[in-house]
């Protein structure tokens, strides 16, 4: 009898551990739904817990040090490309004021999308 109730147990123990897996996994899921809701304009609950907006922190600071990584990664690569140094076109006009000089913004347009260049955790959750 004993054997039979210490197997029942594991087998007990190994399921709670499977279930609080797929929890943590459903509330990582959720927290990064509600992040790319939060980035197309949709209201946050008001009846959030501390432990809740932690979370959600989390998921969101984790997804900006992707972001952050791929950038660096990226440019790492187009540097280690192109060691050799640049030629200068031709020489450099101090005349002007910056608000007249021609340049690439480092930031893409406020009406550019956004979500496409977010790593995605979740396939589902970028709107079609």
């Amino acid at each position: 009898m004993k054997t039979q109730e210490k197997i029942i147990e594991k087998r007990i123990e190994k399921i709670e551990k499977e279930l609080e897996k797929v929890r943590k996994e459903t509330k990582k899921m959720e927290y990064t739904n509600q992040m790319y809701g939060l980035l197309n304009d949709e209201e946050m609950p008001n009846s959030r817990h501390l432990e809740d907006l932690n979370d959600l922190c989390y998921v969101i600071n984790k997804n900006l040090k992707l972001i952050n990584d791929g950038i660096k990664a990226k440019t790492h690569e187009k540097v280690s490309t192109s060691n050799a140094p640049q030629p200068i076109a031709g020489p450099m006009d101090f005349g002007g004021t910056n608000f007249d000089m021609s340049w690439v913004p480092l930031l893409a347009r406020v009406d550019a999308p956004v979500l496409f260049e977010i790593p995605l955790l979740v396939s589902s959750t970028v709107p079609s």
